[in-house]
């Protein structure tokens, strides 16, 4: 953390905020208050004449650029870009070695010998800092330009901070979003590091005999959301989706060499992590041939071409596809026609109560006619009573999934008093 000794007074520029207020608009309604600064960066560039502007903050001895406005490119100036805070120019101000103005860099000898004002021609500067409540430097508002300007003066610093102290005002309204933020990055790169994640199994069973075929490995979590579907949407929403998706793939195949005879195991995969996966060189000691991929039908899928072309040489080891919850909507039924799965799953909507619901009967007897006449095989989820297993038996369905069978839990529970481990032929 920076500190000022005299963080600058606000009250004097007052009645240039309010005459500001309508170029800024009423407020900002982007989460990250983006559009808010883009407006002020404008401001500011316009106003002093300048070809850059920029917002940054001091975080670990560093200087890092948030948002970059104008010709930033032709400065080596972009959005994320950090350096070393002491090597700065706004270092230099913040302590007073160098004025909130340098309007000719080359008369200026400090400035002049500056390693960034030789290496970009750096020929203007003017800067002012963002000041918090209490005196904390967040960070700074910048302008830079190629040519001198010496029509600069003291009122561009007063307009300059009039700007800062709206920065200051929006960092402060989104810093509880910030850090929340950053606590979720901090817990879903402990899951990712295996600190709170473990896995479940639920097996996957033939109906006549009860005989496991396979398990469906069900990430869960210690603390956070209460489901983990919204783990996974957190991750994806902080950048972290895949790689979260990544880690809980690793850790289910870890169970694959404690599976019975040919039991498979079939895991969730968003089409992020498939491509992400399929850019991996994946390990040979990992039996694809054992591994089923579910994707789910509330998944969209942008380039079937793309996903197609990543799963061919996984599919040539012997790696599996399902669609998972089929019938739950349109998108099961393209991703199917698409992607040409071994296994469709029925969704759980279909299952419930299908020995009391012609339609449901109906509808499941069109999508076993169907895997069979595709080729593949069809897993009925959510089978919860006897009823309903034996109408799905009866309408000719030959696996199923389900707490009828076993409830997600440690992997030996997948073969309790219900279910049988297999050792012979895998199904197919």
């Amino acid at each position: 953390m920076v500190t000022v000794r005299s963080p600058p007074a606000v009250n004097e520029t007052s009645d240039v905020a309010q005459e500001l207020a309508p170029l800024l608009g009423a407020g900002d309604t982007s989460s990250d208050g983006s559009g808010l600064v883009d407006r002020v960066l404008a401001l500011a560039r316009v106003h002093l004449g300048l070809e850059v502007s920029w917002f940054s903050r001091f975080e670990d001895g560093k200087q890092i650029l948030d948002h970059v406005a104008g010709e930033g490119a032709a400065f080596g100036l972009s959005s994320g870009v950090s350096g070393p805070y002491s090597e700065s120019i706004c270092s230099r101000v913040i302590s007073g070695e160098l004025p909130n103005i340098v309007a000719d860099t080359h008369a200026d000898e400090l400035a002049r010998a500056l390693p960034v004002v030789q290496q970009f021609g750096v020929g203007a500067y003017a800067g002012v800092p963002v000041v918090l409540p209490g005196g904390e430097v967040y960070g700074m508002l910048c302008c830079i330009g190629r040519d001198a300007h010496p029509e600069l003066d003291t009122g561009d610093v007063k307009f300059m901070r009039v700007l800062a102290d709206v920065l200051s005002e929006e960092v402060q309204r989104r810093r509880p979003l910030e850090l929340h933020r950053m606590a979720t990055i901090a817990r879903i790169d402990d899951a990712i590091a295996g600190i709170g994640l473990h896995m479940v199994f639920q097996p996957i069973v033939r109906l006549d005999t009860l005989e496991v075929i396979g398990v469906e490995a069900l990430s869960r979590f210690d603390g956070g959301p209460p489901t983990p579907d919204r783990w996974f949407h957190e991750a994806a929403t902080v950048g972290r989706g895949a790689e979260l998706e990544v880690a809980s793939l690793g850790l289910a195949a870890a169970a694959i060499p404690q599976l019975p005879g040919e039991v498979y195991l079939s895991v969730n995969a968003s089409p992020a992590l498939i491509t992400a996966w399929g850019r991996r060189e994946i390990p040979d000691t990992i039996p694809l041939d054992r591994v089923v991929l579910e994707i789910t039908e509330h998944e969209q899928i942008e380039d079937y071409d793309k996903l197609l072309e990543t799963l061919t040489p996984l599919r040539a080891r012997g790696l599996r596809i399902a669609i998972d919850d089929a019938g739950a909507g349109y998108s099961s039924f393209r991703h199917i026609l698409l992607v040409k799965p071994d296994v469709i799953k029925l969704d759980i909507s279909i299952t419930r109560a299908i020995d009391q619901d012609p339609s449901r009967r109906a509808l499941a007897a069109a999508l076993i006619t169907f895997a069979g006449e595709i080729d593949a095989t069809l897993v009925a989820e959510g089978v919860e009573t006897a009823a309903e297993l034996k109408t799905l038996q009866t309408l000719g369905a030959t696996l199923g999934q389900g707490y009828f069978f076993a409830r997600p839990g440690p992997l030996a529970q997948a073969f309790g008093a219900k279910t049988r481990s297999t050792r012979g032929k895998r199904a197919s």
